[in-house]
């Protein structure tokens, strides 16, 4: 019987156990712990006894393991707790509505919610008597090792990926790499509740991969300095129980002030001199509240303002804003956002995710996005006041709002979409699939719808007869209206006056023009405000009346630009300027 298990355990543990070398099992092993171990799978059957040698898992009182009844959510976070040596508060009643005082878990769900591991459902439960499925123990998986799950989840190899939530998707995906978690060899089997045999293995994989980690290192004349921040002053950073030197150039960021938005949080940092002096990686995990009734919407948030993230930022929980802030990589607003994520003078260089928050949620005021990805269903983003965004992709049925005097310059809808709302000026949307409707509002404007061949714009445009005249050009073709769409008049039309010989006309606009610039002179515009495409200006632009905003879309201005005091210029695409920006 004890080479039989033995060769049980090295068969299981060698193919499901992936990250580190396995410990050679003990000949306790042997002593076969519990008496219904037979019920159990015979490829799980190494896993549980290694599992029970570890301590990370036990059976009942009767001696038995019960490998193929279902673990609850509140199971799982009492094997997290002791997997992860996480400390439990001292707490008598629980943040979540549905988790009783006397309840058994209490304070092991209250310690992975502290911890950013496990969260409730977004309306104030936990579910703890809910069996946990595979993909949210995915999700917890990839949260206990900490691993970046940034632009992941779009190559997931097993047939029924399509069945993953969108949300559990790039956690799957790192979960299979790292063998955290694995499929039946066709299938994940997602919404497929995880017996307790599977969990066992699934507790080993966990135990040795955080085994296998790279050390967070405890001493500052080190290069990296990586953990969990348990509080911040203005000239120490304190992780996991060590307190750090703050170089001058992080205190911006690591401050008092923020002590509350970061507390929890994951980070990573470079230290040079004694001192900690760049941030490379952070990840927030505090929440704030809801507004108190009669206050002002993202009052109750908690606050990060100010400094520079030399890499990527991940934010997981409910009410936060971002002031002030400088990201260098990624910024991802993930799937454990539910509520109240708020942005101003936000830069970030890399591409925003979206795949959190709600029908209320995400707002970008007064802050400079590269690439956009909208991948939350139901999701409203607005794209507030003096903000200005790279080219926006959407996913998922979504809400977008911009406000007055912000054009979007590129908006692509997936072929996923069915459904989604615009409240903006968008210099060109384009809709990949003839199965998705769009409804504009009435303050809203394209330039260019672009649709798949054969669609009218009358077959995805839901409220069409109302808003034709809101959209200037469909695939690059005159609307059917005629109309002047991104504000310009619908009557007037445009002429052109000779340039004295120079071989350049001198266009004067006083309606949207259809067409490409080419190459021109001057342009003179009148009435209201133009979007310009695909050509050349060797002069100016004169702002006529009415006009307050220009967008050049893949034009080159050939010689300064000047801008008169309170006009604006949006250059878009490739849009270029050789010589100088003048601001009268």
């Amino acid at each position: 019987m004890e080479s039989n298990l033995k060769k049980k355990l090295n068969k299981v543990l060698s193919s499901a156990v992936v990250l580190s070398a396995v410990l050679a099992p003990s000949a306790a092993l042997a002593d076969t712990p519990f008496k219904d171990l037979n019920q159990a799978a015979s490829w799980a059957q190494g896993g549980i006894l290694e599992a029970q040698s570890r301590g990370l898992l036990k059976g009942d009182e009767k001696g038995n393991f019960r490998p193929t009844a279902l673990v609850t959510r509140q199971e799982v976070a009492s094997i997290l707790v002791n997997i992860l040596k996480l400390q439990e508060p001292d707490v008598q009643a629980s943040s979540y509505t549905d988790v009783p005082a006397n309840a058994w878990g209490l304070k092991a769900i209250e310690a992975v919610k502290n911890a950013g591991i496990m969260r409730g459902d977004g309306n104030g439960k936990f579910r703890p008597n809910a069996p946990v499925t595979r993909e949210e123990l995915a999700s917890v998986l990839v949260s206990a090792v900490k691993a970046d799950t940034t632009g992941k989840g779009g190559n997931l190899t097993v047939a029924d990926a399509a069945k993953i939530s969108s949300w559990a998707k790039p956690a799957v995906e790192v979960a299979m790499e790292k063998g955290l978690l694995r499929g039946d060899g066709t299938n994940f089997n997602p919404k497929q509740n995880a017996p307790r045999q599977e969990v066992a293995i699934m507790a080993v994989n966990l135990a040795n991969a955080l085994q296998q980690q790279k050390p967070e290192t405890t001493n500052p004349a080190g290069d990296t300095l990586e953990g969990t921040v348990d509080s911040v002053t203005d000239s120490t950073i304190t992780l996991d129980g060590k307190a750090y030197n703050l170089a001058s150039d992080v205190k911006s960021l690591l401050n008092a002030e923020n002590n509350d938005a970061l507390k929890g949080a994951s980070i990573k940092t470079e230290v040079k001199d004694g001192a900690v002096a760049k941030v490379t990686y952070l990840e927030l995990k505090a929440a704030g509240k809801a507004a108190e009734s009669g206050e002002k919407e993202f009052s109750g948030n908690v606050v990060l303002n100010g400094g520079t993230v030399n890499g990527n930022v991940k934010v997981k929980g409910d009410y936060v804003s971002l002031k002030n802030l400088s990201v260098k990589g990624d910024l991802d607003i993930t799937s454990d956002v539910s509520n109240g994520f708020y942005s101003s003078g936000l830069t970030v260089d890399g591409k925003t995710f979206v795949n959190g928050g709600s029908s209320n949620t995400v707002v970008f005021e007064s802050s400079t996005l590269g690439k956009v990805e909208i991948n939350k269903k139901g999701v409203r983003v607005e794209v507030a006041s003096n903000t200005k965004t790279g080219d926006i992709t959407v996913s998922k049925d979504a809400i977008l709002v911009a406000a007055s005097g912000v054009t979007l310059s590129k908006v692509t809808v997936e072929s996923g979409v069915d459904s989604i709302e615009v409240k903006a000026s968008i210099t060109k949307l384009e809709i990949l699939s003839k199965n998705t409707k769009v409804t504009l509002s009435s303050g809203a404007s394209i330039n260019t719808l672009t649709l798949p061949s054969g669609v009218k714009a009358e077959d995805v445009v839901r409220n069409y007869s109302d808003v034709k005249n809101k959209i200037s050009n469909v695939n690059n073709s005159s609307s059917s209206s005629g109309g002047g769409g991104g504000g310009g008049s619908s009557s007037g039309g445009s002429s052109t006056i000779d340039d004295g010989g120079s071989g350049l006309k001198s266009p004067v606009y006083t309606s949207q023009p259809t067409g490409d610039l080419k190459k021109v002179k001057d342009v003179t515009l009148k009435g209201n405000d133009f979007t310009l495409t695909n050509g050349t200006i060797t002069g100016k632009i004169i702002f006529g009346n009415g006009v307050d905003t220009v967008t050049l879309e893949n034009v080159t201005i050939q010689g300064d630009l000047v801008v008169p005091r309170h006009k604006k210029v949006n250059l878009t695409g490739t849009s270029n300027v050789t010589g100088k920006t003048i601001l009268e």
